[in-house]
């Protein structure tokens, strides 16, 4: 006997589970293959992170061999180049995630500051603290921190180090716009010179062998104070300068 088609042309459907729920079967088997892969990769970028922390610190930078990393880490030397360039680069995987946080946190920091002199302070004292918890790891950052672009993590960091930049340029113009700063200058060139003067008065302090966040913050104060003098319309000290009443705009202390 010839079996007719229904009368609404839909073809019979195989016995068993209905298509929609094996589809979503399927979903369900390539998202936990892709989660355990990603597992992976971040367990692996961990453990090189890691491993690169601790030979760096114990042996320095030129002793750490890539070979001696890759085999602290339990990875191959081509899957550690998989994470990073070179041992540059791998310097940069070290302290990305720790710089994009101090990014965030001088951001906010800043945010919650009136003046000046306190906005900028505020950008760079995570950094400081952040810097005296293990200066010997952090003085091989400071050493190749804003001159190589070449590697994903170098880029990483760069683009971490633009977002720092821009948020200080930020605040400047702000500043500016107030009256709080001069409007003969560009606020970018004064934000330029200010980051020279923390990038000057980190180093000077990291080379003390156990550097003390405060002491370096006062000296970086002195020194932004002193530089905030050339661009504000009154001393930024808080003493009006002759001539000026003591509501002079710039007044910071």
């Amino acid at each position: 006997m010839v079996r007719m088609p229904s009368s609404s042309g839909a073809r019979s459907r195989p016995r068993g589970e209905p298509p929609d729920r094996r589809a979503a079967a399927r979903r369900r088997v390539a998202g936990a293959s892709l989660g355990r892969r990603e597992s992976n990769k971040l367990d692996k970028r961990q453990r090189i992170r890691q491993a690169t922390r601790e030979l760096f610190s114990a042996h320095g930078f030129e002793a750490a061999t890539l070979r001696r990393i890759a085999e602290r880490a339990r990875v191959g030397l081509g899957t550690l180049f998989q994470y990073a360039r070179d041992k540059r680069d791998l310097t940069f995987l070290v302290f990305n995630e720790d710089l994009a946080r101090l990014v965030d946190e001088a951001v906010a920091a800043s945010s919650r500051e009136s003046r000046i002199l306190d906005r900028v302070m505020a950008i760079w004292e995570p950094h400081y603290r952040f810097f005296a918890q293990d200066p010997v790891l952090c003085r091989i950052l400071l050493r190749d921190m804003y001159y190589y672009t070449v590697g994903g993590e170098a880029l990483r960091f760069n683009e971490t180090a633009g977002r720092l930049r821009g948020h200080l340029t930020s605040v400047v113009a702000a500043a500016r716009e107030k009256g709080e700063l001069t409007r003969s200058a560009a606020a970018a060139d004064m934000s330029a010179l200010l980051f020279s003067a923390f990038e000057s008065a980190v180093r000077d302090w990291m080379r003390d062998e156990t550097p003390v966040a405060s002491e370096g913050l006062a000296t970086l104060r002195r020194r932004v104070r002193l530089q905030l003098r050339a661009f504000v319309p009154g001393d930024v000290a808080g003493q009006p300068r002759s001539g000026r009443g003591s509501g002079a705009p710039g007044r910071t202390r």
